[in-house]
């Protein structure tokens, strides 16, 4: 049985059906010029869905930066692209990956027009209220089932023996 292609209008704007991504550059550049792609280390360009997405942001006209995760993203990851990437006037985030991707793109998204670093605004944390702004975001779940794509939090983990797991 085939599932027909649809669009949903709720907030967030979910498109849904085969080949969905080609339009990935007609969705972006509604949102502007300059885009941040966070994926992760290897699957999408050994896919071919990494071209494929250049592909549909270069003939959008979109410019983009690449950043790339691997493995749930750290405090120390999220400050790392944001300094990276706070000049560059990114217009828009999108994270095409698995949950650990979809968190990094939301965290870094959140970040770019924030100051401070991630972990001043952890639940349990941090000690500062984000202020709500935010660069526009655009998740393509390669993965199913973490849901990340549908919620506005966005997870940090930190590994040791002060190590944490919390909520953006």
């Amino acid at each position: 049985m085939e599932i027909k292609p649809f669009q949903s209008s709720k907030i967030p704007c979910i498109h849904f059906g085969a080949n969905t991504a080609n339009g990935l550059g007609r969705i972006v550049s509604g949102l502007g010029k300059k885009a941040l792609l966070v994926r992760g280390r290897s699957s999408l360009s050994r896919s071919g869905a990494c071209a494929a997405i250049a592909d549909s942001l270069a003939k959008a006209s979109v410019e983009f930066y690449e950043w790339e995760i691997s493995g749930e993203p750290s405090p120390e990851d999220i400050d790392g692209a944001v300094d990276a990437n706070r000049n560059r006037g990114i217009d828009a985030v999108l994270s095409v990956g698995g949950g650990s991707v979809i968190d990094a793109g939301k965290a870094i998204s959140a970040m770019l027009r924030a100051d401070g670093t991630v972990a001043d605004y952890l639940e349990d944390v941090g000690t500062r209220v984000h202020p709500g702004t935010k660069v526009p975001f655009v998740a393509v779940p390669t993965t199913a089932g973490t849901g990340c794509e549908a919620t506005k939090n966005a997870v940090i983990s930190k590994v040791g023996p002060n190590g944490f797991k919390k909520s953006l």
